[in-house]
């Protein structure tokens, strides 16, 4: 997963974000999280990232961000719109 997190660290610019994609991509797979722009609207994924996120945010690890409480795993609300999905 580090891997994972260092290249959507590279994309987002953002250590929270980044936690949570890498997330995705480990329970959905990197492709998903490419294709969604995001997290994907896959509900195990979703539930995944949020006990991932409630868990790193109750127990925090050195080194690893806190994400914070206003990230929303919504697919939109991390890299943008996703593929061939208009608002």
């Amino acid at each position: 997963m580090g891997s994972l997190y260092k290249q959507y660290l590279d994309e987002t610019g953002d250590e929270h974000k980044a936690a949570l994609l890498a997330a995705a991509g480990y329970n959905a797979g990197p492709g998903a999280v490419k294709k969604f722009r995001g997290i994907p609207p896959y509900k195990e994924t979703q539930n995944y990232v949020d006990k991932v996120a409630n868990h790193l945010r109750k127990n925090p690890i050195k080194g690893m961000p806190t994400p914070s409480p206003e990230i929303k795993t919504s697919p939109r609300s991390i890299m943008g719109q996703p593929e061939g999905i208009t608002p």
